[in-house]
């Protein structure tokens, strides 16, 4: 009778490990493609003038720093695309202390936010890395894991990366 009831013991801890391991595995996946979807929204919408490398004012993807994105999105209503002054700046930038990344948007004309900045995440970001492989092609890379100041282990603090490369098709030759 012993043996059957450290049998099933032994499966109950089992099933509960495993449920809290796919919830916190869930949990990090969940919010690290959530900020990727946020900053593909943007990326997707990129404009500016392509193979212009010497003027960060005209470019549709800048980069400043390791951790800091800057996409210019043409918010106007209509669109502008032959006017870049009336573009928005959309500015990813990581707040690792914090475990999170900043959102703000800001008018090319100034350097006032219209938007304060956000913390996007609850705190599981390790890392946000983007990377321009050319004018018009950015990758960007975020990882996570469920507890950011432990160790990471499969079950117990899953981490997660997810990688996304964007190619703005609405950059121009100006």
């Amino acid at each position: 009778m012993g043996v059957i009831m450290l049998g099933v013991a032994s499966i109950d801890i089992g099933i509960r490990n495993a449920f809290e391991g796919t919830t916190e595995n869930i949990a990090v996946t969940s919010e690290v493609s959530s900020i990727m979807h946020h900053i593909s929204t943007n990326a997707n919408q990129a404009t500016g003038w392509a193979g212009v490398t010497s003027d960060p004012d005209a470019a549709g993807f800048v980069l400043s720093g390791a951790s800091k994105l800057s996409i210019r999105v043409d918010d106007s209503n209509p669109p502008t695309p032959d006017d870049l002054t009336k573009d928005n700046w959309h500015i990813y930038d990581a707040a690792i202390a914090a475990n999170s990344i900043t959102y703000c948007v800001r008018p090319t004309s100034n350097g006032v936010c219209l938007i304060t900045d956000q913390h996007l995440g609850n705190g599981r970001i390790l890392t946000f890395t983007p990377q321009l492989l050319d004018t018009q092609t950015l990758v960007v890379t975020i990882s996570g894991r469920f507890d950011p100041s432990e160790p990471g282990d499969a079950i117990t603090n899953p981490g997660y990366v997810l990688r996304s490369v964007f190619t703005s098709s609405s950059m121009s030759g100006g």
